[in-house]
């Protein structure tokens, strides 16, 4: 996007008064300048330079209309605007959910200095701090960053009003302006800009005329040296692809239909109108460390067991497989429960960053009216299907991660919804969206947590289903509710024998004798379902299956009636 400087008429009195050079300030190196400093005669353009007395504005020294365009024409006196006067950048900051400051007391920060990667293809919302001169008048200052790529340039403006904020005296500008859009210069970048390789400089200037003759040591643009420097924008390949399932609940005749993910909701930043299901895969895309979340629709499907507890999750992991998905694909269900809602919004297993454990990479959810907090659930039970556990705030939250860094829940750091217009700023006092409290929002450390998990997942796209060498294999997998019920199916998938933890034995019974494997547990967020998978035995094993049986944790043995396995062969 390339935008046009903004042209603000000056009077030519006004600047030159009865002489032909002008009267104006410049510095060298890169010092603020804001608690004193050297005032240096130049020509107004800020560099320190002697002007060119051609009263044109472009400092060339040839006649021109003084337009500052450097053409010769009418002589209507408009110049571009002059450099601002007592405003110098201190921090910036880009926000791609989480802030990353990037420059710290004018210091830039490379790459891993930094709190957080910089996501390419993602849209970031860049913000400029300055810190004023004693004095400083509240005023509009004029803001143009710039971005060099690839030998292109690309300008984006702001018009905002600067002010001195004596409460901020002595203190970090982007800890304490943060709060409020208005105490920085802000700038949305779309995601086409955010690439590696990416440059930047951020310039201000005057925006009516007044105090461009001020006496300043303070400079104005950033680098303060001149020229540019890297946004470092990491070369990231970041994706989550999720499967929405409506389920009708067909328990009888005055059953909901299974929910309209198309129903109309909401509108994206640049007002295009939403449907629920695209309302959903923008609040997930807000909240992870991704550039893509492609929301697939699937064809309703009918359920006629319970809703009340973690069984759906059984069926939803036998969908997956039948619909043969590939491994790094989220499954999440919707539903309107028909015999009584359940104790929870939403369920989920507790998955992993490895093949083995797509089968596991499933969850279900609420349909209510509020299509808002349907959103919120699925953002939610989606970390489960990421590894994420609870965090413990309200105290309701069950089986909580230790290792968070505080026990109230807190996101303990400054994050922005950039996905809304005007964006949406979260305070350290917001809570992580894993645990139970109002307020929530993704925590800088809930970001870097499921930042190499989704790294993990996205790069099996680019390499193929042989990828780290695991290959589908026929598997016999358990679905076993909090109440006792199970469900029992086959199907082919990915195996790590390695992951198989021991603490499920599976037994298959083959011509009288027992051969015994090893199962993976695999845990829900709610209650104390869960799934256990196991290989099966051979082929030629298989056609001479007498039976078989299952030792749970506490060496309980019960026996699985193999009729009521679905795609067992005896």
């Amino acid at each position: 996007m390339r935008r046009a400087r903004l042209a603000i008429f000056f009077p030519i009195l006004a600047l030159l008064g009865c002489s032909d050079d002008v009267q104006g300030t410049g510095t060298t190196g890169p010092t603020t300048g804001l608690d004193g400093g050297s005032e240096t005669q130049g020509e107004g353009d800020g560099d320190g330079d002697a002007g060119d007395g051609d009263g044109d504005g472009d400092g060339d020294g040839d006649a021109g209309d003084g337009d500052g365009d450097g053409d010769p024409g009418d002589g209507d006196g408009d110049l571009p605007p002059p450099p601002s006067t007592g405003i110098q950048i201190v921090d910036v900051t880009v926000d791609q959910g989480v802030r990353i400051p990037i420059v710290q007391y004018g210091n830039w920060l490379a790459p891993d200095e930094r709190n957080a990667a910089l996501i390419k293809d993602r849209p970031a919302l860049l913000r400029a701090f300055y810190l004023v001169e004693e004095g400083f008048e509240q005023r509009t200052i004029y803001a143009i960053l710039t971005l060099e790529l690839d030998g292109q340039t690309y300008e984006f403006d702001t018009l905002q009003t600067a002010f001195p904020e004596p409460a901020c005296e002595g203190e970090v500008q982007m800890e304490c302006r943060y709060a409020s859009t208005v105490g920085s210069f802000n700038f949305r970048i779309p995601a086409e800009y955010v690439q590696p390789g990416v440059e930047f400089k951020i310039e201000t200037f005057e925006a009516s005329p007044g105090h461009e003759d001020t006496p300043t040591a303070a400079i104005p643009h950033y680098p303060w040296e001149g020229g540019t420097e890297p946004v470092g924008v990491d070369d990231t390949y970041m994706k989550m692809r999720v499967v929405l399932v409506p389920v009708h609940h067909d328990v009888g005749d005055q059953c909901a239909p299974a929910p309209d993910l198309s129903e109309p909701f909401g509108t994206d930043y640049e007002g295009n109108e939403l449907t629920v299901a695209q309302y959903m895969g923008l609040q997930l895309e807000a909240a992870n460390p991704v550039d893509e979340v492609e929301i697939i629709e699937r064809a309703p499907v009918n359920w006629g067991g319970s809703l009340t507890n973690g069984s759906l999750l059984g069926a939803l992991s036998q969908l997956r497989s039948q619909d043969n998905a590939p491994p790094e694909q989220y499954y999440y269900a919707v539903a309107v429960p028909c015999e009584g809602y359940p104790d929870f919004s939403g369920i989920a297993q507790i998955g992993g960053p490895s093949k083995n454990a797509a089968s596991s990479r499933v969850g279900w959810g609420v349909w209510y009216e509020d299509k808002a907090q349907v959103a919120e659930t699925f953002v939610h039970e989606v970390g489960h299907q990421q590894g994420r556990a609870h965090i413990h705030c309200s105290g309701e939250e069950a089986g909580t991660d230790p290792s968070y860094p505080n026990n109230s829940g807190d996101i303990d750091s400054f994050g922005t919804h950039i996905f809304r217009n005007p964006v949406d700023t979260h305070p350290p006092s917001d809570h992580d969206y894993m645990t139970y409290c109002q307020s929530t929002w993704v925590s800088e450390w809930g970001w870097r947590l499921v930042y190499p998990w989704i790294t993990e997942i996205s790069s099996w796209e680019l390499e193929g289903p042989a990828a780290g060498g695991l290959a589908k294999r026929p598997l016999l997998f358990g679905h076993i509710g909090s109440s006792g019920e199970q469900r029992w199916w086959t199907a082919s998938d990915y195996w790590d024998p390695s992951a198989a933890q021991g603490f499920e034995t599976v037994e298959f019974e083959v011509e009288g004798r027992a051969v015994a494997v090893r199962a993976l547990h695999v845990a829900s967020d709610h209650g104390d379902d869960y799934m256990i998978v196991a290989p099966l035995p051979a082929d030629h094993e298989l056609e001479q299956l007498g039976g078989l049986q299952w030792v749970d944790r506490e060496d309980v043995r019960r026996v699985v009636d193999v009729a009521r396995v679905d795609g067992l062969r005896k």
